[in-house]
């Protein structure tokens, strides 16, 4: 399988309410946004996406929050603005845009040196054959 990977960073403030009612003080970051998209075929030019599309995808998602409070960005309002919270967010409004062949493999945001957070997609729920194992139960 091919994988490419596309990053941008916009800067922007949150302010994450941690355990119980404490809210940290409102504070910026320069945010990286990581987005991994792979797939089996390659295009008849040898690539699996062009690289300048999945950036202009992120910047224009990224400009919803560059230079503003998270907190305050309709699309995360009711939701701590978490690294994790802002990765899922990104993930789903990139998920489908790639056309049939190019999977969404990952979205990973980093909110300060050293520390990602990384939302995928949930795998299929599989089934083991004809009927569904009951947990606890056996056949006999």
């Amino acid at each position: 399988m091919y994988e490419v990977e596309v990053e941008i960073s916009f800067p922007a403030s949150h302010q994450v309410k941690l355990d119980g009612a404490y809210l940290e003080e409102v504070h910026e970051h320069n945010w990286k946004v990581r987005a991994k998209l792979g797939g089996e075929k390659l295009s008849s030019q040898g690539i699996l996406v062009d690289f300048i599309l999945v950036k202009q995808i992120l910047e224009e998602i990224a400009d919803k929050f560059r230079g503003k409070d998270l907190g305050k960005v309709r699309i995360l309002s009711g939701e701590n603005p978490s690294a994790e919270n802002l990765a899922r967010c990104f993930y789903q409004q990139l998920e489908g845009r790639f056309g049939p062949e190019v999977e969404l493999v990952q979205v990973a945001v980093q909110e300060a040196q050293g520390c990602w957070a990384v939302y995928r997609s949930p795998p299929p729920t599989r089934r083991s054959g004809a009927f569904e194992e009951t947990p606890g139960k056996t056949e006999g």
